[in-house]
């Protein structure tokens, strides 16, 4: 990437979405506008047809009626959600999530989880998450890459799970509990379920 030019950067870049771990929504901005800025910024759609992308992307994240909100209306597992809805609202190939879960309680952390697993396997787009939520990774992944002062280890999770490597086996101490939740099985939460899969990084 680092040999194209401003075009095809470009291009490259409208296959991405990107989750800040911050949520980096515009304070100025209500929910539905902060939604709808990567369609007014790079699009021409109608009015009409950016509204339902908007209420489609909220929908799938299990949020509604919250168009007239403010960032600093909302909790932090909202702002999360209005995050995850800005970066799928174009539909991009790869959704890159950065710390999804940093700063939710257990209950907030399990939705997002369910939700990114949601939009791999519904929406078919390959997830790349960086997270210091080992039973998190370790439910979500199809492929794990654990950094660490001396290199990188990865592999599957079953992969990992079976290492002998005293370093993994410290990593993974902190336990792994269930399955991921769909995310009906939440509250908040609308979006349904599918079982396509597209390749999962974490």
């Amino acid at each position: 990437m680092t040999r194209l030019s401003e075009s095809q950067l470009y291009a490259t870049r409208r296959k991405l979405g990107m989750m800040f771990q911050g949520g980096a929504l515009l304070d100025s901005l209500t929910v539905f506008d902060n939604v709808a800025f990567p369609l007014r910024e790079h699009t021409r759609l109608a009015s009409r047809a950016v509204t339902d992308a908007v209420h489609a992307a909220l929908q799938a994240v299990g949020l509604q009626n919250v168009d007239e909100l403010y960032p600093r209306q909302l909790s932090g597992g909202m702002v999360k959600r209005v995050a995850l809805a800005r970066a799928i609202i174009r539909e991009p190939a790869i959704l890159l999530a950065d710390e999804p879960f940093s700063g939710l309680d257990p209950i907030s952390a399990r939705r997002i989880e369910a939700l990114l697993v949601d939009v791999n396997r519904e929406r078919g787009m390959t997830l790349i998450v960086v997270s210091h939520s080992i039973p998190s990774t370790m439910r979500m992944a199809d492929h794990v890459v654990i950094l660490l002062p001396d290199g990188a280890v990865e592999g599957t999770p079953d992969e990992l799970r079976r290492s002998s490597d005293p370093r993994i086996i410290a990593f993974l101490s902190d336990g792994e509990e269930g399955a991921v939740p769909s995310p009906d099985d939440l509250p908040g939460t609308t979006a349904g379920r599918t079982s396509a899969r597209a390749g999962t990084s974490a």
